[in-house]
């Protein structure tokens, strides 16, 4: 949802992305999209749904890096990873983890290894692939819908 704020009327904004793969996006003409709010209001709630679920896991990620260990925030990233893309495979790297939650990335090895040893997930390479979606749910500090 890059650019939702001008389609909310709010102007163009300041946030920058990260993809984390590629894939698969929809592509929309700003002031299109911000007519159709204006008309659909079945639309603007859909958006208004979405946008609440995005502040619900920024806040609650904000809070695990407060009171969580490095286990649980990667178990975390992971389950969220996995939500926006292929759940089957996941290619991230222990680095681009680390910078997601501003962690070194000798941790998240460290992390990862202790997720691996539980036989929670297997990994090589950038490639993660979890094993046990439960125990890495149960694992982690944010407990997103993801399939099970």
């Amino acid at each position: 949802a890059v650019g939702l704020q001008f389609a909310l009327g709010l102007g163009t904004g300041n946030l920058s992305l990260l993809v984390q793969s590629g894939g698969l996006a929809w592509r929309a003409d700003g002031e299109l999209l911000q007519r159709l709010v204006n008309r659909r209001s079945t639309l603007l709630r859909a958006f208004t749904r979405y946008l609440w679920n995005v502040v619900n896991e920024v806040a609650t990620l904000a809070a695990c890096a407060q009171i969580q260990d490095i286990e649980a925030r990667v178990a975390g990233w992971i389950l969220l990873s996995s939500q926006r893309s292929d759940p089957l495979t996941l290619r991230l790297t222990h680095a681009h983890i680390a910078d997601m939650l501003g962690v070194r990335r000798a941790s998240v090895t460290l992390a990862a290894k202790a997720l691996k040893a539980r036989g929670l997930l297997d990994y090589q390479r950038g490639h993660i692939q979890v094993l046990d979606w439960p125990g890495l749910r149960a694992a982690s500090c944010w407990k997103p819908d993801v399939p099970v």
